[in-house]
Parts: structure tokens; sequence; C-alpha cells
């Protein structure tokens, strides 16, 4: 499971470089030609909105892989001082909201995804089908990167060694997800 997870971490991190790596290309190229050449290309806009959905979801779910999200991390303080909680069972929490959110945006997505199947957007004639099932994918890797997240947060709490008064506390996501991707 550890070598599918580095693998889809890696294809993800690969995916989201090389589409904004075609952005800047695009953006720099129609920069140059309208103000360089009094011309410019009608598709520019239409694709890098495409290609910045794709950025957006795929993206989700590399910053879920590394706790990226800073609400969650000042709540996972707040909360595990407040209650006097293990952090790993409020970051458990925080991890099957996400995962409850993502799978709504799986199902929702999907039929969403296909009823714009013959929509095209009106410059490029790209279908808008290459943008709605960017969230279908980004809600399976989003999952799929929780579902890591939440086998190292129950390996955390079954654990039974508790932080020595001083010590900072770690989560699981920090001591057994680093070593896996």
């Amino acid at each position: 499971m550890d070598a599918i997870a580095r693998v889809i971490t890696r294809m993800s991190e690969v995916i989201v470089i090389t589409l904004m790596f075609t952005i800047i290309i695009l953006v720099s190229a129609e920069t140059i030609a309208r103000y360089g050449f009094d011309s410019s290309f009608y598709i520019t806009n239409e694709v890098c909105v495409i290609l910045l959905v794709w950025i957006g979801y795929v993206g989700c779910s590399l910053a879920i892989k590394e706790g990226g999200h800073a609400a969650f991390e000042v709540l996972q303080g707040k909360l595990s001082k407040w209650l006097r909680v293990k952090r790993s069972w409020i970051l458990m929490l925080c991890n099957l909201l996400v995962a409850v959110f993502a799978v709504f945006l799986f199902v929702t997505g999907i039929p969403v995804t296909l009823n714009v199947i013959h929509e095209h957007a009106p410059a490029s004639g790209i279908s808008q089908f290459w943008m709605f099932v960017a969230a279908p994918v980004g809600a399976f890797l989003m999952l799929f990167q929780l579902l890591m997240l939440i086998r190292a947060n129950v390996a955390d709490i079954l654990s039974k060694t508790e932080p020595k008064p001083g010590e900072e506390v770690v989560d699981g996501r920090v001591k057994d997800l680093r070593d896996i991707y």
C-alpha cells in the first residue's frame, strides 16, 4: 500500500507541476503575442481555466497529504488543549469530516460531469467534460490521501505512548506519513 501511495503522490506532483508550467507558457505566449504582435490566441483563457481547475483539485489532495490546511492545524491545536484529548483524535475527526466532503464531491461530481459531455467552450470548442471531471478525480485522490492519514492516525491512537510534559505533540501524519512518502 505504501508503494502505491508513493506512486499516486508522485504522479499528482508531476501533474500539478506540468499543468503549472503549461499555464506559464500559455500566458507568456499570449502576453508576447498581444503586446508584441498586436495579436491574441483565442483559446488561452479557456485552457488556463481548465488547467487551474485541475491544479486546484489535484493540488488539494497533495495539501491533504501534507496537512496543508491551516484551519485544521489551528483547530487541532486548540481543540486538543481545550478538550484535553490527544491531538490524534482531533486529527481523526478532521480527516473524517474532509472524507465525508470528498465522498459527496465524488458522488455528485460524476453525474454533473456526465451531463456536460456535450457542452463545449465557445472559443476553443473543448468539451466541458475535461473541466468537470477534475472534481471526481480530485475527490478520489483526496480520499486516497485521507485513507493513508486515517491509517496513520489509527496507529497513533492505538499506541499507548503519551508525550512527556513539555514535549511537542506529534500526530500520526508527521510520525508515520513522512516515512511512507
